[in-house]
């Protein structure tokens, strides 16, 4: 299954090696994420490591491992499909994951309600997606 994996879920496997954590790292999904999750990520970096508990380096470690699980897509793939989404969602910030998972035929992995705003793709939460991995 592919899943387009919200910003927030990834902020939350850095924050705690948990069953987010684990599930992203089974590989089990194939996931996806629009280019800017990255950046969006690091503007929380100070905040991430305060929570966690993690040195920067750690954070590092942990931040590469992630992403050795998650594809980062270009916003060339998705970006026709900016304007679609954005009618679709009151929350712009999620506009990207929208688009991407339109582009990509995917289902979205949040547990942001706002996603659940769309009918045109699934959004599944954490708990689904422990269900489905079971």
């Amino acid at each position: 299954m592919r899943l387009v994996i919200d910003a927030n879920i990834i902020i939350a496997a850095l924050i705690k090696n948990s069953t987010i954590r684990s599930l992203i790292l089974q590989k089990q999904f194939e996931l996806l994420s629009p280019e800017f999750v990255l950046s969006e990520i690091h503007k929380h970096k100070q905040l991430i490591i305060r929570k966690s508990g993690l040195t920067s380096e750690e954070y590092t470690l942990v931040i590469n491992t992630l992403f050795e699980a998650i594809t980062i897509v270009p916003k060339k793939t998705y970006q026709h499909l900016l304007l679609k989404a954005s009618k679709e969602l009151s929350d712009q910030k999620d506009v990207p994951f929208l688009a991407l998972a339109l582009a990509t035929q995917s289902s979205i992995w949040s547990d942001d309600k706002g996603f659940f705003e769309t009918k045109t793709v699934k959004t599944f939460t954490t708990r689904d997606i422990l269900e489905i991995s079971a």
